[in-house]
This record gives C-alpha cells, structure tokens and sequence, in this order.
C-alpha cells in the first residue's frame, strides 16, 4: 500500500520542497545504481554515459545530468532516502504521472521513514494499487485515488 499525504499537518519530519536543489546537492551520476538508471530512462528516457561528468543521452540529444526532469530528480530522491535511511518527506506535487507512477511503485509496501506529500490530483494515469491518504484507506486504482485526491485538496472537476 503507498501511503501519501496532502498536508504538511500529517507529517513530522522535515519536508524536501526544492527536489532540484536537493539532488543538484546530493545525487552524482557515479552514485546512481542499476535501478536508479533504469527509473531514469523509465521516466526521461535517458542514459548516462558518462559517471564522472554525469552527461547523459536523452531522446533529445546530449546533456547532462542537471538537465533531467524534476520528476525524474525527485523519484531519484526518494530512492536515495530509502536507502539511506533518512527520516524525511518528499514533496511530490511537481511530478507528472510517469515520475508519480515510479515513485508509487518505490513506495509500495515501503515500511521506512520516508514520507510523500502530494498537492495534485493528477493521478489517473498511475498504476493500479492500494493508496492510504492521510492515513485513511482510501483508494485501490489509480482512478480512485484521483477521485479521492480531488476531494482532500478542494479541486472541482
């Protein structure tokens, strides 16, 4: 089950608004593993092809890896939290459905320390699983979820 939230009221540990900053910071293309490549191309559709000056290859040509989406930095995030076991939260709301969709699946029967916050509902063309929001079981399909986002934030459809 992934457990989100909707509000910074939920959650008790620092919260990581600035994924640009935060990765630009702390993620190098040398320290980025197997499964953080393969998130990489899933959500930008990049490569990197070289570790220690962290260009990458991306549908659009040559760059390097600062160029990457937000979604893609902020999935990146949060499996480098995971692992580290550092007990923060993760502002979410910038990421579209294929960075959402990646990161549903890290948290998915994720029992650690790290927490999500999303501000969007924008979630339809996520995969299908269970959703705890604000500690309430509220969802088992991304539709739901979406539904369910729309009313916790006050959004008309």
């Amino acid at each position: 089950m992934v457990n989100l939230y909707t509000n910074k009221k939920y959650i008790s540990s620092d919260i990581i608004t600035d994924n640009e900053a935060f990765f630009d910071r702390y993620v190098a293309a040398r320290n980025i593993d197997a499964n953080g490549r393969a998130y990489l191309k899933q959500i930008d559709g990049a490569e990197i092809i070289d570790d220690e000056l962290g260009t990458i290859t991306t549908p659009l040509g040559a760059t390097i890896l600062e160029n990457i989406s937000t979604g893609a930095k902020t999935a990146l995030n949060l499996y480098y939290l995971q692992h580290s076991n550092t007990p923060m939260a993760i502002d979410i709301t910038e990421c579209g459905a294929n960075a959402l969709d990646v990161i549903f699946a890290l948290m998915d029967d994720y029992d650690g320390d790290v927490k999500i916050l999303l501000c969007h509902a924008d979630t339809s063309k996520c995969g299908d699983r269970d959703y705890r929001i604000d500690g309430e079981h509220i969802a088992s399909d991304a539709v739901e979820l979406s539904i369910a986002l729309m009313e916790r934030l006050g959004v008309r459809a």
